[in-house]
């Protein structure tokens, strides 16, 4: 299948590593189509690690609209205030932001500076550092909640 993305250095092991914690869930919120964003994660092996996968053909309107963010924590079934949003794009921070979830800035894409002008609660220079930064992004969304 057509790949225009190749995956975001660290993003695999990245996602290994969070599996393998007990009290992580992972969900896959995406505007490509559930074809295409199952298809490409299938090929990079990860397709079971997501609880939940939200695309583009389970909601009617993308981020930055919550819809799918909401949707994605149902599927879950944890609140959205305990829900991190992690992407590289302004719309993602938005999204975060607009359920009052925990937002983390990749700033690995395109969009750096417009992404970190959103004020994001975190910024990472790469998705590899995600497991490393759990235990800090975990106290953040215990404060965030309490």
């Amino acid at each position: 299948s057509y790949l225009p993305h190749p995956p975001v250095g660290g993003a695999v092991e990245a996602i290994e590593k969070l599996r393998k914690r007990p009290n992580v869930m992972l969900a896959l919120v995406t505007s490509r189509s559930r074809r295409d964003a199952v298809s490409k994660i299938r090929n990079l092996g990860i397709l079971t690690h997501f609880d939940a996968i939200v695309t583009r053909d389970d909601a009617k309107s993308f981020k930055p609209s919550p819809e799918q963010v909401k949707l994605a924590a149902k599927l879950l079934n944890i609140p959205v205030k305990r829900c991190v949003l992690v992407g590289d794009m302004p719309t993602d921070i938005d999204a975060a932001k607009s359920v009052g979830a925990m937002s983390v800035a990749v700033v690995t894409g395109i969009f750096t500076e417009e992404t970190k002008s959103r004020h994001p609660d975190l910024i990472i220079n790469s998705v590899a550092e995600l497991p490393e930064r759990l235990e800090e992004i975990l106290s953040m969304v215990d404060r965030q909640v309490h």
